[in-house]
């Protein structure tokens, strides 16, 4: 018997698609970078009838990156954003098998103090989009990461 909200694996799947990616160099320290990736996928056998001929879990069909990167001296500073598209997932509680899809902007930064130290900041989700990644689980705010990259 299949219960609802338990796992059941798939025996064989599929998929094809393609990835594009291009950086445009403005300038000796500012660069355009693109990213595209289509995606088909098919579960072709399973433990599970139904979920034969269906799209594997979490795999949009578009997705992709855009940002600009500008690289003055000892300085990184990259601000861009992602999308993602909509993709066939799983709610067991409402019901629900399609995830809609969601973008979000980030900013990075860097500075290269010295030949093995670079202190850096991260911020994921910079406009406090709300989105869920899977189905059930709303992603985090806008979040700040910062570090010390040693090198040697």
């Amino acid at each position: 018997a299949v219960y609802p909200g338990t796992w059941q694996n798939v025996d064989r799947s599929w998929a094809r698609g393609a990835e594009a990616s291009a950086i445009f160099r403005v300038t000796r320290s500012l660069a355009i970078r693109g990213a595209y990736t289509k995606l088909y996928t098919k579960i072709t056998q399973s433990n599970t009838p139904g979920q034969i001929g269906e799209e594997l879990l979490r795999r949009p069909r578009n997705s992709g990156s855009a940002s600009m990167e500008l690289t003055p001296k000892r300085w990184t500073l990259i601000a861009g954003g992602r999308f993602v598209g909509e993709r066939q997932d799983e709610d067991y509680v409402f019901g629900v098998n399609r995830n809609p899809g969601y973008q979000y902007v980030f900013v990075n930064a860097s500075y290269q103090a010295t030949k093995n130290l670079a202190p850096f900041v991260r911020i994921q989700n910079a406009l406090d989009q709300q989105y869920q990644e899977a189905l059930g689980y709303s992603a985090l705010s806008c979040t700040a990461t910062g570090g010390l990259r040693i090198t040697w």
